[in-house]
C-alpha cells in the first residue's frame, strides 16, 4: 500500500505523520498520475484539485475497488468491506 498526493512530500509527510499514517508516498507534484486516473479537476469539485479517492489495485495491476468522493472524504468503513470481500 502506498499513498498518492498532489502536494509536495514534505507537506504530505506532514499530515501523515499527524494521522499515524506510516505508508510510502508519491508526490504526484506534476499531477501526472492523478490525470491518469481521472481523478484531477473533476466537475462538481472544489477546483483543479486531485479528488479524494481509494484504489485497491490487484497484482496483476486490475482495479479491484475504487472510491471518489467529491466531499474530500472517503468512509475507510468501505475501503474496510473492500478488503474483505477481496481477502474472501
Amino acid at each position: 500500500m502506498f499513498a498518492v498526493t498532489v502536494q509536495d512530500l514534505d507537506t504530505s509527510r506532514e499530515m501523515a505523520e499527524r494521522l499515524g499514517v506510516d505508508v510510502p508516498i508519491l508526490a504526484d507534484t506534476s499531477t501526472q498520475v492523478a490525470r491518469s486516473f481521472g481523478i484531477y479537476d473533476l466537475p462538481g469539485s472544489m477546483g483543479p484539485f486531485s479528488t479524494h479517492s481509494f484504489w485497491l489495485l490487484g497484482r496483476d495491476g486490475r482495479i479491484r475497488f475504487r472510491e471518489v468522493s467529491l466531499e474530500m472524504h472517503v468512509p475507510f468503513a468501505k475501503v474496510q468491506e473492500a478488503v474483505a470481500a477481496l481477502k474472501a
